[in-house]
């Protein structure tokens, strides 16, 4: 399977060595399978382990910065990722500076980027991260393991969002171990390494899955998904959500924001805005016309909330 990404820098990297078997002794990772590579750019040097499967693409890449970096990334077919942050902090976002994640240390989600260019930004440090890239067809030939990834993979291939994302889980005792076995895997006499390797990628994945699992039981996964479904009801509130959900609302206030660090009310915003975002930047649809259509009654309300949010009115795309 072909590298998914491309990564671009501004000025482009001073040079790019072959450092397969000779890692930097700060490097904290090793795949004895893996090619490896070193760039030196202007704010530090990135060293990047990769492998190619026929099943997956895998890399792991450790930063180590004396300044702040802010890079772009292309990436030129649409990808599924299970992204796992090993050290450091990564904040992503679109070309035209649309937050999609924030990325702490010991976190691992599943995320699909469409085509296109993406910003990433790491501050000064040593930032690691590593990214399993399975081919789709592979996880649809095993969709009844991974019953998670089954709507989110539907939805990489008939949404028209550039980005989507699966809950983000903290990287637990089980994630950890079936990472480092993949990682670390190598062939003995006799053994199929390949078939080994894919038999590592499905349990990483399954073990994602088993985190998932204990997240959607949450309440708070139930309120959002509500939100998600229902975003374009005028009627939304958080004491319509109370009741809904059969809770005060004091209580739902604050289980949705231990998850999700916001409250109902302005992540329905958020939905609600880029929605409305995503309509106009299509230009089939006047702005007096998808205000209805992102939960508003009147248009005075939709353009002064707009204009809040993104700092100029919906009349932009006109």
């Amino acid at each position: 399977m072909d590298r998914p990404i491309e990564q671009l820098f501004s000025p482009p990297e001073l040079s790019v060595t072959d450092v397969t078997g000779k890692l930097p002794s700060w490097c904290s990772y090793q795949m004895p399978y893996a090619k490896a590579e070193r760039r030196v750019i202007k704010e530090g040097t990135i060293v990047s382990q990769y492998h190619s499967h026929v099943l997956f693409f895998i890399e792991v890449m450790e930063i180590n910065l004396h300044r702040e970096l802010e890079a772009s990334y292309v990436i030129s077919n649409p990808s599924l990722f299970l992204f796992m942050v090993l050290g450091g902090e990564v904040t992503f976002y679109t070309s035209n500076g649309q937050s999609i994640a924030n990325a702490p240390e010991a976190v691992c989600y599943a995320t699909y980027n469409k085509t296109g260019r993406y910003v990433y930004k790491l501050s000064a440090g040593i930032h690691r991260f590593c990214y399993l890239c399975p081919m789709p067809s592979w996880l649809n030939s095993n969709i009844k393991r991974y019953p998670r990834l089954e709507p989110f993979l539907e939805e990489m291939k008939s949404s028209e969002k550039l980005f989507g994302h699966l809950p983000p889980c903290r990287m637990n005792n089980q994630l950890w171990k079936s990472l480092l076995k993949l990682l670390e895997r190598e062939g003995t006499k006799g053994e199929d390494l390949e078939s080994m390797q894919s038999t590592d990628a499905k349990e990483l994945i399954d073990a994602y899955q088993s985190m998932l699992d204990i997240k959607y039981a949450h309440r708070a996964y139930h309120i959002r998904n509500y939100l998600e479904e229902n975003y374009a009801d005028p009627m939304l509130s958080n004491p319509a959500l109370a009741g809904i959900f059969n809770t005060t609302e004091k209580t739902l206030i604050e289980t949705f924001r231990e998850e999700f660090n916001t409250t109902p009310h302005n992540f329905l915003i958020k939905l609600r805005m880029d929605h409305a975002r995503t309509l106009l930047e299509t230009g089939t649809l006047a702005p007096q016309g998808v205000c209805s259509l992102v939960g508003y009654r009147d248009f005075r309300s939709f353009g002064l909330q707009f204009k809040k949010y993104f700092g100029f009115p919906p009349s932009h795309y006109r």
